[in-house]
């Protein structure tokens, strides 16, 4: 999982989320070289490729810095590559039980921005099975909704499963291993 975006010298770095070793790396295009950016989330789930990761929106009141969220496990994971000292910092907002599990763990699922700058998240499966139920994550407030049951998925969509946004705004799926 890459991501593009500005360092603070105005030169384009590309971020990869997934670790090398313990630590998460940025490639900077004006040096060819690699910078150490942060550990490795502790939660090694985020350490493969089952997970998901979206730059969030880049906004005024933030100074544009580029923030990552990082989900599917339980505990969905945000960090700030250009902070003085990077971390992975869990998402403050309480997240609401999917089927009344305690587990919010969600591999193979997808994210993408929607055009009120929240994160879809959606599809994937956890222990139980596949997971229809759709997440609104809302980065100016900090929190998680899971969408009423009006806004569950009709078809299961994990492994190679793909959500895009349309121009009118809705979001397509696609794809799955079934």
């Amino acid at each position: 999982r890459l991501h593009l975006f500005r360092n603070y010298q105005g030169y384009g770095e590309v971020f990869c989320v997934t670790p090398m070793g313990n630590r998460c790396y940025a490639w900077q295009q004006a040096t060819s070289t690699w910078r150490d950016v942060a550990a490795a989330p502790a939660d090694t789930e985020y350490h493969g490729f089952r997970t998901t990761s979206i730059l969030l929106p880049l906004l005024p009141h933030q100074n544009y810095e580029p923030r990552i969220l990082l989900c599917g496990s339980a505990e969905p994971r945000v960090l700030n590559p250009l902070s003085p000292t990077p971390g992975w910092e869990p998402t403050s907002g309480p997240r609401q039980p999917i089927r009344g599990s305690a587990s919010r763990k969600r591999i193979h699922l997808n994210a993408v921005i929607l055009p009120t700058m929240d994160v879809m998240v959606c599809g994937g499966f956890d222990d139980a099975g596949p997971v229809r139920e759709v997440e609104i994550y809302r980065p100016a407030s900090d929190s998680w909704t899971t969408l009423p049951a009006a806004g569950t998925a009709t078809v299961d969509r994990n492994y190679h499963s793909v959500a895009l946004l349309m121009p009118d705004g809705r979001v397509w799926t696609a794809g799955g291993n079934d």
